[in-house]
Parts: structure tokens; sequence; C-alpha cells
């Protein structure tokens, strides 16, 4: 498996690091009262983040936003770059670039659930939970739903952003999305847990927070199969009853709720479809497997097969990780160059889409 930590070796020598040098030449712009541009017309770190990196206890969410803006100064003069249309001056280029990256930076949606249950004792108590839509450029979006005391917005807020940068970076065509609620899971019983689980499903489904193609919430710390099962139940019989797809409305399921079988006998499903469909017309085709792959597969487990493609989508991500660090001269930066990595392809699915404003 390719690792971080031989990307070095891979692509001997790295250059060192540089420090962008920026220009003074065009308009300030602020938006919201924070400034992202300079007098120059060039990408600044907004002031409140400025100090982010000697903070002894940033928020989360900071974090996030300092190093997104950290690599929009790198990446700009190359976005600027990609406008061709050669009607538009520099000027008119540098500000439809601003717009779309203002347009990755901000939160597109958020919400706060409160509702109350009644526990087991007779006890009744008001859970909270949020889930984030970061960004929808493109649908679903996509993320977990964690139970922990640890809850906050900030946290969905951040954790979203990062699930946008992720799917990015590794060629996944989702938005990032994340949601939370605020409770100990080990506090409650089994039934306390599923009467939760379900109204705040019911509460997503109201909001719009949560369906096939929409919003697709998936397991994280403190919810497993178990969770994910008791989502789909309730969107499926109740908002989504309508929806022949209503239990694609979250991943993690168990098998026999729909959740994913192995590969092959997925794949054998779709032959079988084909073949009651146009039957076998085409006859068969021998495939032989090549001497190396025959011993690369022999014995290998369902398991193995799926590792397998993580490896090969892990090492082609570092890889184009490494690329990015190189073209931008960041050295062993790899953080900014993945940020760098996701802003370019979100950049180009804002730039191929247009803009709503």
């Amino acid at each position: 498996m390719f690792h971080l930590k031989t990307a070095s070796r891979i692509f001997h020598p790295v250059r060192q690091s540089c420090t962008t040098e920026l220009s003074t030449a065009l308009k300030s712009s602020a938006v919201g009262g924070i400034k992202y541009y300079s007098s120059a017309g060039k990408y600044e770190i907004p002031d409140k983040l400025k100090d982010m990196p000697d903070a002894e206890n940033p928020r989360f969410f900071d974090m996030v936003e300092y190093f997104f803006h950290k690599a929009c100064q790198t990446a700009e003069d190359q976005l600027i770059d990609q406008l061709k249309v050669s009607k538009i001056s520099l000027d008119d280029k540098r500000k439809k670039v601003k717009g779309i990256l203002l347009c990755m930076q901000s939160c597109d949606h958020i919400i706060e659930i409160a509702f109350p249950i009644r526990r087991d004792s007779g006890d009744y108590e008001i859970i909270t939970g949020y889930r984030a839509q970061h960004s929808t450029h493109r649908v679903p979006t996509k993320g977990g739903i964690r139970y922990s005391l640890d809850v906050s917005r900030d946290e969905v807020k951040a954790l979203s952003a990062l699930m946008t940068f992720k799917c990015a970076c590794v060629d996944v065509p989702f938005g990032g999305a994340k949601a939370g609620l605020k409770i100990d899971p080990k506090q409650y019983s089994e039934h306390e847990l599923e009467k939760i689980t379900r109204r705040f499903t019911l509460e997503l489904a109201k909001k719009g927070f949560i369906g096939p193609g929409v919003d697709v919430p998936a397991p994280d710390m403190g919810t497993g199969e178990r969770e994910m099962s008791w989502i789909a139940d309730t969107y499926s019989k109740t908002i989504g009853h309508t929806d022949i797809n209503g239990h694609a409305c979250v991943t993690g399921k168990p098998i026999n709720q729909g959740g994913i079988h192995g590969r092959i006998s997925a794949t054998e499903s779709v032959q079988e479809s084909l073949e009651r469909r146009f039957g076998r017309v085409g006859g068969t085709i021998d495939i032989t497997p090549s001497e190396s792959f025959q011993k690369r597969i022999a014995g290998a487990s369902e398991k193995d097969i799926v590792h397998s493609g993580l490896d090969y989508t892990m090492e082609r991500s570092a890889r184009a990780i490494m690329k990015t660090a190189m073209r931008y001269n960041l050295g062993l930066d790899l953080r900014t160059a993945a940020y760098v990595n996701s802003i370019e392809k979100i950049f180009t699915t804002f730039r191929d889409a247009g803009l709503a404003f």
C-alpha cells in the first residue's frame, strides 16, 4: 500500500517550499464585511484567520477555513488561466474566480434540530442534533452521522467541509455533508436509541436533509449498521414511501436491508439482468487473465479485493497530491497540495455548470 511517507522517495527530489509573493495592483473587494482580496486584487486570508496557526485552541471550522484560504492563495493564478474565454478581461476573470471561490468556502445549508423523547424511566429529555450540507456543487451530499457528546455546530460544519474536499480529492462525485446527535449512546437503551434515530430521521426528511440523490448519510462514530437500518426504514415508510429507491437514502445498511452485496454477486446480478432482457445474443467471450494476475487473485477474499481497490485509490490520490505539490513548488506541504487538488476539481464543476449570479 502506498503511504505519504514514501512519497518523497517516489518523487525525489522534491523542491523546498516557497512563499507565494503577492503583487499589488487592483481594487479591494469585501463580502459580508470580510475581505478576501487585497488592494492588489489578489486573494488574501481573512484577518480573523491570519493568527490561526499560532492560536492555542482554535475552532475546528476556523482551521478548515484557514487551510482552504491558504490553498486559494496558491491556486488563484492557475484558476484564472483556466478561464479560456478570450472576450473576458483579466479583471473580469479574476472576479469570476473570486465568485467561485466564495461559493466554495461557505456552508450551503446547516440545520439544528431539537426534539423531546420519553425515556424508559418515564423521564423526558431534549435531544439536539445537527446536519450540515457544505457544498451542493455535486449531489447527493455525503457524510456520516455521529453520536457523541462532543458534537457541536462548529464540528459538524468543519467535518462537512472536509467531506467536500476529501470527495473531490479522491474523485468521488459527491458534495460534503455531516450530521451529529449530541448524546452518549452508551447511556441509552436500544429502544431509546431507536426512538432517537427514527425521530431525527423524520425531522431531517421534513426539511429536505435526507434522501436518495439529495443527501445520503452513513455510519460514523457511535453509529453502525443498526442505526442505518432504522434510518432507511423510517425514511422509506414516511416521506420516501413513493420512492422506489427509498432505502438508498443511507449507506452502510445490513445486506438484508438493502446493503451492498459482495463484488462478485453484484456483478453477476447485472449480467443476469442483461441476459434476461437481451438474451445471450453475443455468445460468450473467453477472458484469460495473465499469469501474474492469477497469482495475485488466487485465494483472494472479497475483503482483499475491496482493500486492493482502496489501495489503488489511495495511491492514485497520493501521487496526484505530490504532482500538485511539485507543480506549485510546495515542497512537502502536502496538506495545502491536497486542498489545491480538491479546489481545482470543484472549481471545474462550477466553471462548467455556470453560476446563478
